[in-house]
């Protein structure tokens, strides 16, 4: 039986019985899916840093270009000491799974109680040590973390070659330091129950109007899908998985490369 289908038929009988918070419930649904995670040739190694949270980063074997690095930022599920819960769903999912990944990663896990809007100073000290290895960075992640990203990217557009955020919409505000500055591809469903779809379009708009039509393509992409699933770890939010789409059946990653073209052109 798919781990999909098992979270879901203790989500039914958990709602029935009143008897668990969803974080609470979350936590127990991980730490089931972990024991049954078949074991995965996935190396994660942990990054000495000066930060107040862990880093771990995966080595990809068959890079096509080690001056290129992601900067992965998890969403509000997987908070806490440690990368085995983020092993379970969305980009180091897939890194795990497929075993080809083309790029470096680098994913910091946010303190409990906290999110990445309130950890910018750390953010901002691990990105400048990845400029010290890496040429390009490039960040992304799911709702905490899409709304990271683009925080992310206001803060410190000088040292960020492009961002993905996804499902996380963000403060528009921010889009003049953004515009221009950091290529972005926003990735956001219509039916997103959790946050809604309207954060992202204004987010874009705003970037739009401050961009040359000629250049959205690279500059400000946006795939708004119609409808997305719920994810198998928060049933309960309909459409908000918008980020498995993203990482596994779109042409992100080819936008990546075509960004650092851009960028090497210059």
């Amino acid at each position: 039986m798919k781990r999909v289908k098992i979270f879901e038929i203790f989500h039914r009988a958990n709602t029935s019985l009143h008897k668990l918070t969803r974080a609470k419930f979350r936590t127990l649904m991980y730490l089931v899916c972990t024991f049954m995670m078949k074991n995965e040739n996935t190396s994660w190694t942990r990054l000495k840093t000066t930060c107040n949270f862990p880093v771990f980063e995966y080595s990809a074997t068959n890079s096509p270009s080690r001056r290129v690095v992601i900067l992965y930022l998890h969403g509000s599920g997987e908070r806490g000491i440690g990368i085995w819960k983020m092993r379970l769903d969305s980009l180091p999912k897939l890194v795990g799974v497929s075993g080809r990944f083309p790029f470096r990663v680098v994913a910091p896990v946010c303190p409990l109680r906290s999110e990445w809007t309130k950890q910018m100073k750390d953010l901002k000290i691990l990105v400048r040590k990845l400029r010290d290895k890496y040429r390009y960075i490039f960040v992304t992640g799911p709702s905490m973390g899409g709304r990271g990203c683009w925080r992310l990217a206001a803060s410190c557009s000088d040292l960020i070659a492009g961002i993905i955020p996804i499902c996380g919409g963000g403060r528009k505000i921010f889009a003049s330091l953004v515009a221009n500055r950091v290529p972005c591809w926003f990735f956001h469903a219509a039916n997103d129950t959790c946050i809604d779809v309207s954060e992202t379009d204004n987010l874009v708009s705003s970037i739009r109007s401050l961009t040359p039509s000629d250049r959205w393509d690279l500059w400000c992409r946006y795939t708004r899908y119609e409808r997305c699933n719920s994810p198998w770890n928060a049933p309960w939010f309909e459409g908000h998985d918008s980020f498995n789409p993203c990482y596994r059946y779109s042409d992100v990653w080819k936008w990546v490369i075509n960004v650092v073209s851009m960028f090497d052109g210059e």
